[in-house]
């Protein structure tokens, strides 16, 4: 029935309704493989008994004759959207960047007289002697033509012009201190005094001491070049 093309399922019926005990050797197991007899048809003949296998079953499709080749889907005409070019991924080589344009140098002038608010750090004690220093702390940049020229927080110095003293008849003199510098963007040390206006040759400018924390004035003493970048 092998030899004929019998589907198996046919056989091992066949060799199942037939109850015939065939008995088999090892020689003559081998003498059916070599016939080409299936491995399962063996086994029924050996034990008839035995479940039968399961054999999956494909069914011919409509109109079409077993054994042929399956048939491919028609291909669909792509989309625009699908025929798009894709989008560069993450590792492609970017355009540079274009090279940042170097800040330009730029010298500007800060006119004699310019304000500051300058915030007292020192606690100054009461026998304070004459040339002591004082620092202070710019309390708002200076800024001219949107350049930063004078920074906040930039540091100024200043000193003790007169001790306090007492004074028979007048009672006790208060103690004054007069201003010297403040640093610019540059670096440079600008000269500062306590007066919005220039004092005459033959005084100086002051102002009475007051508490460490105290915002007080001082101004720009000249015009003054700084050199800022922009």
């Amino acid at each position: 029935m092998v030899k004929e093309k019998v589907p198996l399922t046919l056989i091992i019926n066949t060799i199942r309704a037939s109850k015939s005990d065939f008995k088999l050797g090892a020689q003559d197991v081998i003498q059916l493989v070599k016939q080409g007899v299936p491995e399962m048809v063996v086994d029924v003949m050996r034990d008839p008994t035995k479940p039968p296998p399961t054999v999956a079953v494909i069914a011919p499709q409509a109109g079409k004759a077993p054994g042929s080749a399956p048939q491919q889907a028609p291909t669909k005409n792509a989309s625009p959207a699908e025929t798009a070019t894709p989008a560069p991924s993450a590792n492609s080589t970017a355009a540079p960047a274009a090279p940042a344009k170097p800040a330009t140098a730029t010298l500007l002038v800060i006119k004699d007289g310019t304000p500051l608010a300058l915030t007292l750090s020192d606690s100054v004690p009461e026998d304070a002697t004459e040339g002591m220093p004082l620092h202070f702390t710019v309390e708002h940049a200076i800024v001219i033509d949107g350049v930063t020229v004078i920074a906040k927080g930039a540091a100024a110095t200043g000193e003790i012009y007169e001790a306090g003293k007492k004074r028979k008849l007048l009672g006790s003199k208060k103690m004054t201190y007069r201003m010297s510098f403040v640093q610019a963007i540059d670096g440079k040390q600008l000269r500062l005094r306590a007066t919005p206006s220039a004092p005459k040759a033959d005084d100086v400018s002051r102002r009475p001491v007051m508490p460490k924390g105290s915002v007080i004035p001082a101004y720009i003493d000249g015009d003054l070049a700084v050199s800022a970048r922009q």
